[in-house]
Formats: structure tokens, C-alpha cells, sequence
């Protein structure tokens, strides 16, 4: 059975299975990761492995970044970006950002391929 809300007592709430957000009842998706909501979270390690997030991309080229996540967007792939900009670093020259894209764990193959065809590269 679905957990309560405590301000209303007849409507259920809706989780988000990948960042664990929850939702009031109505709500399909979530605002966060774009994942499907569900009526309860599975705690079996399988299912938090398969939504767990993985590293799909890193780099430090703003346009080959701009061309995964335009790739994964068009594929519908949801993902979560991170910009590691680093401006205290004692470099001669100016740090470049460092980039890194996460993907369901589940979606991790398939992200695999799209980001080798965006960036027109060999599987390794």
C-alpha cells in the first residue's frame, strides 16, 4: 500500500524511481529526470542498479559535449550533466571546464552507442 500524505489522507503518492523524489497523485513524470513515476519503490539492489547512474561521457570540449547531449535528448535518453569548473587551479595556463554526462544504468549501452555516432568515433 502506498504511503499517505499526511495533509490528505486519501491521496497516495507517486515516486520517482531513479532520484527517489516523490510526487502527489496525478503527477506522471518527474521534473527532475524525466523518469516515469511509479506507485512504490522497489528495494531490490537489481532495480537500484539498473536506475543507478553511470558515466556515459567526460571531457573538456564544449562542443562535443553540446553534440551528446543533443544526441541523448533526440534519442530521449534522460541524463544529467556536471561542469567542473575549476577556478582556483594553479595552472600556466587558464583550466579548461571538465565535463561529465550520467546516464541510467540501464540506458548505459544504449548511450554508449549514440555518444560514439554523435562523435563519429570507434567502439574501442
Amino acid at each position: 500500500m502506498p504511503w499517505l500524505s499526511p495533509l490528505n489522507a486519501t491521496s497516495a503518492l507517486v515516486f520517482c524511481p531513479v532520484c527517489k523524489a516523490e510526487y502527489r497523485e496525478g503527477f506522471t513524470r518527474c521534473s527532475n529526470c524525466d523518469a516515469e513515476l511509479v506507485s512504490s519503490l522497489i528495494s531490490s539492489e537489481a532495480s537500484a542498479r539498473a536506475g543507478a547512474p553511470v558515466l556515459a561521457w567526460r571531457g573538456d570540449d564544449p562542443v562535443a559535449l553540446s553534440r551528446v547531449l543533443a544526441a541523448l535528448q533526440e534519442a530521449q535518453v534522460p541524463s544529467y550533466q556536471i561542469a567542473d569548473h575549476d577556478q582556483l587551479a594553479f595552472q600556466p595556463a587558464v583550466p579548461r571546464p571538465r565535463y561529465a554526462i550520467f546516464v541510467r544504468g540501464d540506458d548505459g549501452a544504449r548511450a554508449a552507442q549514440l555518444i560514439r555516432e554523435a562523435l563519429g568515433t570507434r567502439e574501442s
